[in-house]
């Protein structure tokens, strides 16, 4: 069994809303020459608070390698590298998905290195690379989910003049959309999950060799 290994994502431009519909499961048109990887999602959490303005309450920079700890809920730290806002904004938002042969994929906004949004961009997956992409709507009940995914495998191939197996490098990509439900407070703070506890997510399409990028972003090929 070879081991896989994450590659970015590769993304294609989303639109603003995404559709209430569910699509049927896509299949890859081409024959592997070996088992594709299999992604299975679960245990997903969202929270997305309506007062997050990217600054994490209760603490006050005080220097380059000093912090004022004194209890507060008004003191102001913008040093995630998102620009600065008003005080007494949280807590942060987070999302959290258990991903099968991907890993746990978690993200905080503030908290997360490289600061990102959560809701339509990359979720870190024990892995630097942007292997995850997420978008989805908490605005209502009932909302929409989108991911984004794409990792490395291999496949034996023809032996060498030695008789030492050779591999070859590949790369799948998948989609799914998939139903939200949220729960929201009086502030309209919203904790989602998803409404299948697990569900799978497709390999839709492969190909030889590694992703590639335009400008140091991902892009699907």
């Amino acid at each position: 069994m070879h081991r896989a290994l994450l590659l970015p994502l590769l993304l294609a431009p989303l639109t603003a809303s995404l559709p209430s519909h569910l699509p049927a499961h896509r299949t890859p048109s081409q024959t592997s020459p070996c088992p594709l990887p299999v992604w299975i999602a679960s245990d997903l959490e969202w929270h997305n608070s309506t007062h997050n303005l990217d600054c994490d309450p209760r603490t006050l920079s005080r220097g380059y390698n000093g912090t004022d700890t004194r209890p507060s809920s008004n003191w102001l730290l913008c040093s995630t590298g998102l620009s600065r806002q008003p005080p007494g904004y949280g807590p942060p938002d987070t999302f959290s998905v258990n991903i099968t042969n991907v890993g746990p994929c978690r993200q905080s906004n503030p908290g997360s290195v490289p600061p990102r949004n959560i809701g339509k961009g990359w979720i870190r997956c024990a892995s630097s690379a942007p292997v995850l992409y997420f978008e989805g709507d908490s605005n209502n009940r009932n909302g929409t989910g989108l991911f984004r995914v794409s990792q490395q495998f291999t496949c034996p191939d023809s032996a060498d003049e030695d008789g030492d197996e050779q591999v070859k490098l590949y790369t799948a990509h998948g989609e799914v959309m998939f139903g939200l439900r949220c729960a929201h407070d009086a502030e309209r703070n919203a904790t989602c999950t998803s409404e299948a506890k697990t569900f799978r997510i497709p390999v839709t399409g492969f190909r030889e060799g590694v992703a590639r990028t335009v400008g140091g972003e991902p892009v699907w090929w």
